[in-house]
């Protein structure tokens, strides 16, 4: 048998087919290495702006994404362990490790508005909740500039624990996004319940939107309710001048994607104390 390679008779016996052991151990690795990344700080931030859509240079806000580097330095592509990781323990201290990046560059950067992403697992997190509730304290004027953004799901899934976040992080002036919306399991009913800010249309209905009636069919639907319950809206994924220019006409007031900026790790007006893991290796 060729060292590295696992010979069928070695695969245990809980496994059904070579295939069923090679993902497993696959996730397990990328697991593995996502925990390493995280007790070495080897995560960072990627910051992509979001810009009106009647034009301007100036970004309203940027949002933050999360980047993880393997052992070699290279990214992790974050649909590699998105879902693996979901609802575990390290879902939740990748949602540390960015809300600390996020933190300290609001802190050094007056002018900066960021909006970053976490998962409402991550609200009954001690670690996280601790370090959001004490900076809000600390830094007066910083909640003005923060947003935190929850997918649908979470959301979907701990309502009750949202609703609570929502209630002592308002009077800091913390603003609240729906991400990727109407891609998710939220019925209508259940926007009732909460009192967000900002709704973010999904990608998979922005793309495409200049050629396809359907998705303009859908989003007008979308930017509808927002209205209706008092937030504005962000197109995400927009990709080329068409979509754009189609946005504009339909209402959308703000949008990111590759038309506008790719996400960077080095933004000119970031300081080299952020995204430290990236700077140790340019």
């Amino acid at each position: 048998m060729q060292e590295g390679k696992a010979d069928i008779h070695d695969i245990p016996a809980e496994f059904r087919t070579p295939l069923d052991y090679a993902v497993t151990r696959q996730a397990d690795d990328i697991s593995a290495t996502v925990k390493a990344a995280l007790r070495h700080d080897e995560t960072m931030l990627a910051f992509q702006p979001v810009y009106p859509v009647s034009g301007g240079e100036t970004p309203v806000l940027y949002e933050g994404l999360s980047r993880i580097l393997d052992p070699a330095g290279r990214e992790i592509v974050a649909r590699e362990y998105i879902s693996l990781l979901s609802r575990t323990t390290t879902e939740r201290e990748i949602d540390v490790a960015s809300l600390r990046i996020g933190l300290k560059a609001l802190r050094l950067v007056p002018k900066l508005h960021l909006s970053i992403n976490m998962s409402a697992r991550s609200i009954g997190y001690g670690r996280w909740a601790n370090m959001l509730m004490h900076e809000l304290k600390a830094t007066p004027g910083l909640g003005r500039r923060l947003v935190l953004e929850l997918g649908e799901t979470s959301v979907t899934e701990l309502p009750e624990l949202v609703s609570d976040l929502m209630r002592a992080a308002r009077p800091f002036g913390v603003r609240f996004a729906l991400d990727d919306f109407g891609a998710g399991p939220m019925a209508l009913r259940r926007l009732r319940d909460f009192t967000f800010d900002i709704f973010k249309i999904d990608g998979q209905f922005v793309r495409g939107l200049a050629t396809r009636e359907e998705n303009r069919r859908l989003v007008r639907s979308l930017i509808s309710i927002a209205e209706e319950f008092g937030g504005t809206t962000i197109a995400q994924s927009v990709e080329n001048h068409q979509d754009a220019k189609l946005l504009r006409k339909m209402g959308v007031p703000y949008a990111q994607g590759y038309y506008y900026c790719a996400p960077t790790l080095f933004p000119e007006w970031l300081p080299a104390s952020i995204n430290q893991a990236g700077q140790r290796r340019r």
